[in-house]
């Protein structure tokens, strides 16, 4: 099966792109500190893994 992504374009301010990145950064660092308090085991860790991957991969697309 495949998957078919579309892409918009859209014009933002300085300030809308720097308080969406620094969203992104607050949101990654506080699944690091989660991660890096939660036991190995922890509910829901592999999804908090998966969406810290996830959201480091968007800062670096929305910050190229």
């Amino acid at each position: 099966m495949s998957e078919t992504i579309y892409y918009k374009t859209i014009t933002i301010s300085t300030s809308d792109f720097v308080a969406i990145e620094m969203a992104i950064r607050k949101e990654i660092g506080y699944l690091e500190r989660w991660l890096a308090e939660s036991h190995e085991f922890a509910m829901g860790r592999d999804i908090n893994v998966r969406r810290l991957f996830d959201l480091r991969v968007a800062l670096v697309e929305f910050s190229a």
